[in-house]
């Protein structure tokens, strides 16, 4: 009996996305291996806290690196830190934002629920736009003395392309932070848009397509940006303190990285393939495959097979293996390799074949 058996927990294996709810992707062996032999030694933390942000960093081709407990936790030190001026000390007060800039610009079109982390250090959100895009005169009129910096993901249609984002909010003396937890793979884009955009920092997630430890992140860029980061994060007692991370969760993102950089995105990938491959000859269904991505799309016309899609879902989370994928379009699913551990692929496709050829008309 394993230990969800022993406390009643139904295990599944997660194809479907990268959420914290569904319990994020499954760690690469490398990760669970590193964080093991961790937790048998004790080191002094500074020490090894400064020795993996800077393997992070050569690996990462950025300035500088801090691992944190989540991206959610990057938001508010980042946030924070262009709130303090770059200055430790001024911190201290937040989340009290007496004397200090208050205002972090984000678009109306790129809300996505982290308003919460942006408002833990103080500050608040001012939008840009409207739900079809924003243009470099919202922008404009947008910043103030107040505005500490901009917050975004990567842009998008009708965004303003990062480079140009970044060139004004620096010539107004305005931070740029870009969130890219769901932006990996490719690899590249853990130096893309600092190297290429110039933006100040990116944020990653740990436990999505890095296939680190859940519960960790990383903060990439600016040295100056990244330092003040760090100080305002535990051991010291300022604002991130409650964000606290153990000897563990360093390694197993310095392991991450390294898996990731070192042919973990590429066999990430193949696993994808391999699914794709696998629902070649199955009738009645087409069989789309994002490589970049790591997603199988999986659609069929509507008369064509006896089961909705919806019943498809449940028939994949009955029986052994319990399997979770995601709608995709009004008929289709799609299966995301990107959360699987090496070898579920192949239970995967397997359940996959059966359920398709169980609901043939």
């Amino acid at each position: 009996m394993d230990i969800y058996e022993e406390l009643g927990v139904t295990a599944y294996i997660n194809a479907n996305e990268w959420y914290t709810s569904q319990g994020g992707s499954m760690s690469a062996a490398p990760v669970i291996k590193a964080m093991a032999e961790a937790a048998y030694k004790n080191v002094n933390f500074s020490e090894l806290q400064g020795a993996v942000d800077d393997a992070i960093a050569r690996l990462t081709q950025n300035e500088s690196a801090c691992v944190t407990s989540s991206a959610t936790a990057g938001i508010v030190l980042s946030v924070g830190a262009f709130m303090a001026g770059l200055d430790a000390k001024k911190s201290e007060q937040l989340p009290d934002t007496d004397g200090l800039k208050d205002e972090v610009i984000m678009y109306a079109c790129g809300r996505f629920d982290e308003d919460p982390a942006v408002r833990i250090p103080g500050a608040r959100i001012v939008e840009i736009g409207d739900q079809s895009g924003a243009t470099m005169e919202d922008l404009q009129n947008a910043i103030t003395d107040r505005t500490a910096a901009v917050f975004t993901g990567p842009s998008g249609p009708n965004m303003i392309p990062l480079k140009e984002l970044t060139t004004v909010t620096h010539e107004r003396g305005v931070g740029i932070i870009v969130d890219i937890a769901w932006a990996l793979p490719p690899k590249e884009n853990l130096w893309r848009f600092t190297e290429e955009d110039g933006v100040d920092v990116v944020l990653v997630s740990g436990g999505k397509g890095l296939r680190g430890p859940q519960a960790s992140g990383l903060i990439l860029g600016r040295k100056a940006v990244v330092d003040a980061c760090r100080e305002m994060a535990s051991p010291n007692s300022r604002l991130g303190r409650p964000m606290k991370i153990g000897r563990e969760v360093l390694v197993g993102m310095y392991a991450a990285v390294k898996h990731f950089l070192n042919g973990g995105a590429e066999r990430t990938q193949q696993m994808a393939a391999y699914i794709a491959d696998a629902l070649q000859d199955v009738q009645g269904i087409s069989v789309k495959l994002d490589i970049p991505a790591s997603h199988v799309h999986i659609q069929w016309p509507r008369n064509k097979l006896k089961w909705s899609r919806d019943q498809i879902q449940e028939h994949m989370m009955a029986g052994e293996p319990v399997v979770r994928v995601r709608r995709s379009g009004p008929t289709g699913i799609r299966v995301n390799a990107g959360t699987l551990t090496e070898g579920q692929e192949i239970l995967v496709a397997e359940k996959l074949r059966d359920v398709f050829s169980d609901a043939l008309q």
